[in-house]
């Protein structure tokens, strides 16, 4: 069991953070998009735990996680057609990341990308430092699809440069901007795959 950690008050509503890696949104030339929340440390009795999320051409959303009986704490703050208890493996360096999904439906993901700096990533970082705490509250807080309060909070922001990814046999492309939005609630995929690193303040029951 982990020890609660200290929670913050954004307005009214009190966020609670979730500690790790986080990537909103990387979109292949197929129409699929893939989310990453890598989660090192939580105030969940769960710890640390991971939820791979595919979203489908036609909005079809799976939800992998990696730890039995997790998925009823996300589904507070996301909906979903599927959740499927997966197996992980994850492999995350400072320019590379290699992820191996299997889901104990027999679905085989893998991904595999490249992590560097760009102008915009310095930017959003020196953004997520240095924004005066009212306007930063303004710009990286959105509600998710169930209507629950998040706001990043990550002094380092990095990019995903080249990626390829399976699932199963096929091969979903090369990475690009969504044609379409690809949305959870407020929250919209990037034109490029941003790696946030730090807290993701989520508002939570508060024990």
């Amino acid at each position: 069991m982990t020890q609660r950690a200290s929670t913050s008050v954004f307005g009214k509503k009190t966020l609670q953070p979730f500690r790790g890696r986080i990537l909103l949104g990387i979109c292949f030339e197929s129409g699929h998009s893939i989310w990453l929340y890598d989660f090192e440390s939580t105030p969940t009795d769960f710890g640390a735990y991971r939820e791979f999320w595919v979203v489908e051409p036609d909005d079809t959303r799976t939800l992998y996680y990696d730890t039995e009986g997790v998925d009823t704490e996300i589904a507070a703050f996301h909906d979903w057609n599927q959740s499927v208890l997966a197996e992980m493996e994850w492999k995350w360096t400072t320019d590379q990341i290699d992820i191996t999904v299997i889901g104990s439906e027999g679905t085989m993901i893998t991904l595999e990308g490249t992590i560097d700096d760009s102008a915009m990533s310095r930017v959003l970082t020196l953004m997520q430092r240095y924004l005066p705490e009212p306007l930063h509250k303004r710009m990286f807080g959105r509600h998710t699809e169930t209507g629950k309060l998040g706001y990043l909070k990550t002094p380092s922001v990095r990019v995903v440069t080249q990626a390829t990814a399976r699932i199963d046999s096929r091969s979903l492309g090369a990475i690009q901007p969504p044609d379409q939005p690809v949305t959870f609630g407020e929250v919209s995929a990037f034109d490029h795959p941003y790696v946030f690193v730090g807290d993701l303040l989520l508002e939570s029951p508060v024990e």
